[in-house]
């Protein structure tokens, strides 16, 4: 809540959901299995925010057919609610109903989460190139959300396990993981690096390191042996994923969203 006390009213944020779904599997079990699993920990930040005071409600609904889905929070005093759209697809945040959606939250805080995990992905970074035919209403969109309040990311760059972490107001901070496993910090940046950046410091560690081409692969493979072992460990018997609850079923009926809708209408 930093930066909405700074003024920051539309933030993005990222978090690691390799925490609670192994995304190597996202091609078999596809994106409502990363929803399903991963939405307990976005509904847990969004009843956080404010400190985890001021809570009333908390709201939860599909809103369009696929993955975006509206958490609201409501608060007994109507200026303190609040809204998280978690993988929110392309087409939904430059449609009528997005632009209604943050005419309405006005002065409340509206948090876009997880842009680049959604089925039709986008990132703020990218100023609304990544939309395609949809650039110019893109453009609005990276304009108000372009604050990253939140990061945390995990993931391969040039043959490292990167990882990026920012929390507003600090500074990014850029680590690796060494040949033995080891978290090695390459810096702090006032502005994330780009991918030039990156491969620049990536290497400057090896060269500095003495680290052969061979090592970087011989890392790799036992990475690829330690998430495979994981992987069998936690898989359910069958190797199936388990059917959701039936309080995770993101399968909600138009009046569900309308009632939502009203809610949102509260006096700012």
């Amino acid at each position: 809540m930093r930066a909405y006390r700074q003024g920051v009213t539309r933030q993005t944020i990222r978090f690691n959901l390799a925490m609670v779904f192994d995304l190597e599997q996202i091609y078999l079990k596809g994106k409502v299995a990363l929803l399903n699993n991963s939405l307990p920990l976005v509904e847990t930040f969004a009843v956080k925010l404010w400190g985890g005071e001021s809570f009333e409600d908390l709201k939860t609904n599909l809103v369009d057919d696929e993955t975006t889905t509206l958490l609201y929070r409501q608060a007994p005093n109507a200026m303190q609610d609040a809204a998280v759209l978690f993988l929110p697809n392309r087409e939904y945040v430059t449609s009528v109903e997005a632009q209604e959606l943050n005419g309405k939250m006005g002065d409340r805080l509206l948090v876009m989460a997880n842009t680049e995990s959604a089925p039709a992905p986008w990132s703020v970074e990218y100023g609304g190139k990544d939309f395609m035919d949809q650039m110019e209403s893109a453009k609005s969109v990276v304009r108000t959300f372009r604050e990253q309040s939140y990061v945390f990311a995990e993931g391969p760059f040039n043959g490292w396990k990167m990882t990026t972490f920012r929390a507003y107001p600090f500074d990014w901070e850029i680590y690796i993981e060494s040949l033995d496993f080891k978290l090695i910090k390459l810096g702090d940046f006032k502005e994330k690096p780009s991918p030039e950046k990156l491969e620049a410091l990536t290497e400057a560690y090896e060269k500095e390191n003495k680290i052969l081409p061979l090592e970087k692969v011989g890392k790799m493979v036992k990475d690829f042996r330690k998430a495979e072992e994981r992987r069998k460990r936690a898989s359910p018997a069958g190797g199936r994923e388990p059917p959701p609850s039936s309080s995770r079923s993101m399968l909600v009926s138009k009046s569900n969203k309308r009632r939502t809708c009203v809610t949102m209408s509260r006096g700012k």
